[in-house]
């Protein structure tokens, strides 16, 4: 496992000094070779912060290691400081064949005043203030852009006894650097299109099913769309929960965590209650249905002269009187025919109603869940790699999409209206 570690101790002001600002001496140390970077932050983000940063490709200098004004998360925003005034300030590397005890190691040294009049960011020494830092390293030497970054919160207390060496009594802070960028990219896309793009098109495809030539297409549709969403959130979760085992942390310990394994194990159990499906209706065979079907089409294509010559053993009307109107027997038929449809349309089965009940609100309380699920990863990933949070792009897709679906339902709406 690589470990980035901090030792520090502070110092107060000398004797008839003209800084009256305590002194922090730090070393920041890391296994492996490339630039390290120690920065501190207002808020515990990279924009607006400043960082020292030591370059083992360049020689020791005034200005390596240096302060750095840290603009914004690109590296063209990475300037140096007008004001280098870092003392005692040294970048070394040691490599494993010369030191096989130690390995491959880079060592950033500095010794640097709390307060001073160009700081955008002021460090406070009182023993409780927790003071923002954050850390970073490179791929190697040379590369601009950190491939690994992180940070954490120390409170900074004045030696007393004066005492001037890290390795003399200074708090020792060490950061494990969170390995698996690439693990932890690969689940929030996966969990991005799950939730983000095939759930809301598989509800989407039920509700809009009127849109999808006749038959079963949507349904085949819907059930595809949902078991691929349940198939990347099972390996997404996998994805994660490996990467964070072997970065040492728990599990299930934030509300992100535990409301994934939840959606997991209900997205499962969704996709399976969705397989199990009942039939719309009841099969049930109501007396006089099939004859009278036959009847009416029969009906339907006899002439008014026909049925007139034919024997009629009942026929009265809805009122009992005697009806000479063949065309009014004809139309009182199907008004029955139609009041027998309607009605074996209510005949849903109870565990067709249960299911129904189980079902679409279980649906829509996962995919609101997935939506916060997202939303809430763009945020911790921004702070986990000190990048560029993509919450508001996500919300304006978001918004997109769901106008465009409101559209389509009201077109559907409106469709048979228009028709007519």
């Amino acid at each position: 496992m690589v470990t980035l570690s901090f030792s520090y101790v502070v110092t107060a002001p000398l004797p008839n000094s003209e800084n009256t600002s305590p002194t922090l001496h730090g070393r920041l140390t890391y296994s492996g070779l490339a630039w390290i970077a120690l920065g501190v932050s207002p808020d515990g983000f990279m924009p607006n912060s400043e960082a020292i940063i030591g370059y083992p490709n360049k020689p020791n200098s005034a200005q390596n290691p240096g302060k750095y004004l840290l603009g914004s998360y690109t590296p063209s925003l990475v300037t140096l400081h007008p004001k280098q005034t870092l003392t005692n300030h040294t970048i070394e590397q040691t490599y494993e064949e010369d030191n096989p005890e130690i390995g491959d190691q880079t060592v950033l040294i500095f010794s640097k005043l709390l307060s001073e009049p160009d700081n955008k960011v002021e460090m406070v020494a009182d023993g409780k203030y927790l003071n923002k830092f954050l850390w970073a390293y490179g791929s190697d030497n040379e590369s601009q852009y950190h491939g690994r970054a992180g940070r954490f919160k120390a409170p900074l207390t004045v030696c007393v006894d004066g005492g001037k060496k890290v390795e003399d009594g200074g708090a020792i802070i060490s950061v494990l650097t969170r390995k698996g960028k690439s693990f932890y990219k690969a689940h929030g896309i996966l969990a991005a299109l799950a939730w983000g793009l095939m759930v809301p098109l598989a509800i989407a495809s039920s509700s809009l099913r009127s849109l999808f030539p006749p038959g079963k297409t949507w349904l085949r549709t819907h059930i595809a769309l949902n078991s691929l969403s349940v198939i990347f959130t099972m390996i997404s979760f996998g994805l994660v929960y490996h990467t964070m085992g072997s970065n040492g942390y728990s599990h299930f310990m934030t509300t992100h965590h535990k409301l994934g394994l939840g959606m997991t194990f209900f997205s499962a159990l969704q996709m399976v209650n969705g397989f199990l499906r009942p039939a719309a209706l009841i099969t049930k065979k109501i007396l006089g249905v099939d004859e009278m079907n036959q009847t009416s089409a029969s009906l339907a294509t006899t002439q008014p002269e026909e049925i007139k010559s034919n024997e009629i053993k009942d026929d009265t009307n809805d009122t009992g009187r005697e009806s000479n109107d063949p065309q009014a027997d004809i139309k009182g038929f199907d008004e029955e025919e139609q009041k027998i449809k309607e009605e074996s349309v209510l005949l849903k089965s109870t565990i067709r109603i249960v299911w129904e009940l189980f079902h679409k609100p279980l649906g829509f309380t996962l995919v609101s869940c997935g939506v916060w699920q997202i939303q809430n990863g763009l945020f911790v990933y921004s702070k986990l790699f000190l990048g560029t949070d993509y919450r508001g792009h996500f919300f304006i897709t978001i918004g997109i999409m769901y106008v465009i679906f409101l559209g389509l339902k009201f077109y559907v709406q409106t469709m048979p209206k228009m028709k007519k």
